[in-house]
């Protein structure tokens, strides 16, 4: 019984697939057309649920997406295994972004989403990402707006506890942090606006209403 409510469990996750997070998938459409295709080798820090790792894997790259919490590769893992991906060509890892160099790889492309906001480093990462980078590698990197208003619910934190340890970012700022490691932005883009933040903030209030309601 437990096999088959299992097997129920992954069909509508992929079904479902990247899943039902509004942000994710306005950020799913926006990235896929940046990415590099073909025989290369890519990283994703801070890879979630793995929609981006499983993307560069059909655009034949080999990839490593690493994450801090041990359930999220854990899924990713399971959802590997039901698409019948290669572990050859997508591995999965419970890894410190702060450990880089310990991967003793380096990569034509690195993917960092909505990850660098939750790091009190962020500089120090920068500089791991340039260190791991081949030349003529591309970082896609993406953060929120500094200036943009806050979804419900955000907070800012001094320890990187999962909350956000800072608003967000500017181009302007960016460019210089790259700067300082040889890094130069060649494109930048955004998504999302006063529709996505309305609606992510909605559906924010919801599970807080639900979570209300089962306790």
């Amino acid at each position: 019984m437990k096999q088959i409510l299992e097997s129920i469990r992954l069909k509508i996750k992929d079904l479902l697939f990247p899943g039902t997070d509004f942000c994710l998938r306005k950020r799913f459409k926006l990235v896929k057309k940046y990415l590099k295709a073909g025989p290369l080798k890519t990283l994703d820090v801070g890879c979630g649920n793995g929609a981006f790792c499983f993307l560069c894997y059909k655009l034949g790259n080999s990839v490593i997406g690493i994450d801090l919490n041990a359930d999220n590769i854990k899924k990713c893992l399971e959802y590997r295994d039901y698409k019948g991906v290669p572990a050859s060509r997508v591995k999965f890892t419970v890894f410190n972004i702060y450990n880089l160099l310990e991967l003793n790889e380096t990569f034509e492309q690195i993917l960092c989403f909505e990850t660098l906001e939750h790091l009190l480093n962020d500089k120090y990462t920068l500089e791991l990402f340039a260190k791991l980078l081949n030349p003529g590698g591309i970082l896609h990197l993406g953060v929120p707006n500094l200036n943009c208003p806050s979804y419900y619910g955000e907070k800012i934190s001094l320890i990187e506890d999962g909350s956000h340890v800072r608003k967000g970012y500017t181009y302007s700022i960016l460019k210089e942090m790259l700067a300082d490691f040889g890094l130069a932005v060649v494109k930048e883009d955004k998504y999302g606006g006063f529709f996505t933040r309305s609606v992510t903030s909605l559906l924010r209030r919801l599970q807080d209403f639900c979570s209300f309601v089962k306790s």
